[in-house]
């Protein structure tokens, strides 16, 4: 639990590794995958200002190591990151800078290329830390909008999934992963409308509700605690 984990450190971070962790949004939906990611951790951070990092982003390419092959070019990255930072998140890491040269990993993921030399990944990297240094007082300033929606994220919902479900199939709507397919496809359908979008467990809603005026979806919550159901 992303919330729980929140309570025990000064704030938290995310991995955000398109070929592991977004083989379920479509191919052209990846950069809003990694801001998917890092709105979560925006919104479940306990850190009074809201600090968060994306501390270990995909840096290159991937064959072996992943659930599905994925070269990224100098532009998908330099959206993943312009996605991060457009979320809020103070830093971003990559995984990895350095080509690793053994074991699973061994010739992929890193920064520079396989030679071991500057990739245009990281010169693209590169000159988005120019654009910011030299506009420091801009983004040290600068904060996010609020949320206009919130999206109630059930973790009821999600084991209620694991147990029950049948499959991974996303075409089947009641496949193990159906609370994380409906809660990504709310998201995916907010960020078409323009809206800016926050996340809310069950027990953080339950005891705090949200302010007036605000917007509240329940994506395909077929399991919520009684607690909520009041709220």
């Amino acid at each position: 639990s992303i919330w729980r984990e929140a309570e025990l450190v000064d704030f938290i971070g995310c991995s955000a590794h398109p070929s592991w962790h977004s083989t379920r949004f479509p191919g052209n939906r990846l950069h809003q995958s990694v801001a998917c990611f890092a709105d979560m951790m925006r919104s479940a951070t306990c850190h009074p200002q809201g600090k968060f990092w994306v501390t270990e982003l995909q840096g290159g390419t991937n064959i072996f190591s992943g659930f599905s092959y994925l070269c990224p070019s100098e532009k998908e990255i330099s959206h993943w990151v312009w996605e991060a930072l457009g979320a809020g998140a103070e830093a971003v890491i990559f995984w990895c800078f350095n080509m690793r040269n053994s074991g699973f990993e061994g010739g992929e993921w890193g920064l520079l290329n396989q030679a071991g030399k500057p990739s245009e990944r990281l010169k693209a990297v590169t000159e988005i830390i120019k654009v910011l240094d030299e506009n420091k007082s801009l983004f040290t300033e600068v904060k996010p909008r609020k949320p206009q929606v919130w999206l109630l994220y059930s973790e009821n919902t999600m084991a209620l999934g694991e147990i029950e479900g049948q499959g991974e199939d996303p075409g089947n709507p009641r496949n193990r992963q159906m609370g994380a397919d409906a809660l990504c496809g709310a998201y995916l359908m907010l960020a078409d409308l323009g809206c800016e979008v926050g996340f809310i467990d069950e027990r953080k809603f339950a005891a705090q509700g949200l302010e007036p005026g605000s917007t509240l979806i329940l994506p395909g919550t077929t399991a919520l605690s009684a607690d909520t159901c009041r709220a």
